[in-house]
């Protein structure tokens, strides 16, 4: 006698589905405010960053600045850095989570090889943001399709059970902090394009440069110094790693210690996903690709690239960072 599914697992399996396209909606919706939010940052980087304009992106990568944020929110340090609500760090953990259970659904949203090369000037990105949402929802429709279409992805993808009407997972439309992925992403590429780097010391405390560099950590300066000579300096609670911010050859009238100030003021972006992002984007071996955002072998999420800012090694002082394929990812820059 063929055996029958009993009534109350196609019930659950319904409501798995329908909580999953209730998240896959709401997203959306809620990526139409950020991408008003993050178009309110370009004039005001442009003119303390990038007067001259020199920053491009591709229309790929920046759809994927906006889809990652997100997933950006789940990193703990970022969604309390920014403010960003419960229920949207949450989600946004539920979802990385989710995503590596299912890489199948991460590749379909953001697949490699098929981006838009479409070439986008900072002075342009406003007027691509008024004009994405059929991109967006391109994007998130093809994950949703993947998950609806192949039944070991969809178990996979819910099986930890945090798409499973349990609690709450839709994003109200004004969800604040989703921009945070693309302002990160534009601002720092922005200060890279215009020569400003960042030198990490992971071998030098919060005391050290409190003692060797003369430099005082006001209260309201989260967690930047400027030191002997005017050098400024930021300090990671996170990573524990110090870094000395440089811009000598921008053209930028800025001095590091008030851009780093204008950066978290402004909400451009956090100091910890701008110099930590960077300093594991560089020490993945990852820099240089102009990408926000990878996906590993094993299926995990790597979201460091978000930040492209320029990191550089100590010249003489050895490799600061683990050897890639006998190569330091992290070499000096302009050492004589």
């Amino acid at each position: 006698m063929a055996s029958s599914v009993p009534s109350s697992c196609w019930k659950n399996f319904i409501n798995f589905q329908e909580d999953v396209n209730n998240f896959f909606t709401t997203w959306w919706e809620a990526l139409q405010f950020a991408t008003a939010q993050a178009s309110t940052i370009v004039g005001s980087v442009i003119g303390e960053l990038d007067p001259v304009q020199k920053s491009h992106f591709t229309l790929y990568n920046v759809l994927i600045g906006l889809t990652v944020g997100l997933c950006f929110l789940g990193v703990p340090e970022v969604a309390g850095a920014v403010g960003a609500s419960l229920i949207a760090s949450q989600v946004g953990a539920h979802l990385v989570i989710a995503l590596q259970e299912a890489p199948m659904v991460a590749r379909a949203i953001w697949p490699k090889g098929t981006e838009d090369s479409q070439l986008v000037q900072i002075g342009d990105i406003n007027e691509e943001l008024g004009n994405i949402n059929k991109e967006l929802g391109s994007l998130l429709n093809a994950g949703l399709e993947t998950l609806m279409k192949d039944l070991p992805t969809f178990v996979s993808f819910v099986q930890d059970g945090h798409f499973s009407g349990d609690q709450d997972v839709s994003l109200p439309k004004t969800t604040d902090g989703l921009d945070l992925a693309l302002k990160t992403f534009i601002v720092s590429t922005a200060m890279t394009k215009n020569d400003w780097k960042a030198y990490p010391m992971p071998y030098m405390s919060r005391e050290d440069l409190s003692s060797s560099r003369e430099c005082s950590f006001g209260p309201e300066n989260y967690d930047i110094c400027q030191g002997v000579q005017s050098a400024s300096y930021y300090y990671s609670n996170t990573s524990s790693i110090a870094y000395q911010l440089e811009g000598s050859n921008s053209a930028s009238s800025k001095s590091p210690f008030d851009l780093m100030l204008d950066i978290v003021n402004n909400e451009w972006s956090t100091l910890g996903a701008l110099f930590d992002g960077a300093f594991n984007c560089t020490a993945s071996g990852n820099s240089g690709s102009d990408q926000p955002f990878h996906i590993n072998y094993d299926g995990t999420i790597d979201l460091s690239c978000t930040s492209q800012l320029k990191v550089c090694g100590n010249c003489g002082m050895g490799c600061v960072v683990p050897f890639l394929n006998g190569t330091c990812p992290m070499p000096g820059c302009d050492c004589a």
